[in-house]
């Protein structure tokens, strides 16, 4: 299950295939992730998963 947090990314709109990822880490891993993406890329939380 998906738990959405408000974010300033308009979610209905799409920037594409080509500009959007989705994924997923452990909250303690989220700088790591984000290091290995690209740091000064835009990046933005959406939600979290819950089981």
């Amino acid at each position: 299950r998906v738990a959405f947090q408000p974010t300033d990314v308009d979610l209905t709109r799409s920037g594409g295939p080509a500009t959007c990822v989705v994924m997923a880490c452990a909250k303690t891993n989220l700088e790591q992730l984000h290091a290995l993406v690209n740091p000064e890329r835009p990046w933005a939380v959406i939600g979290h998963l819950r089981s």
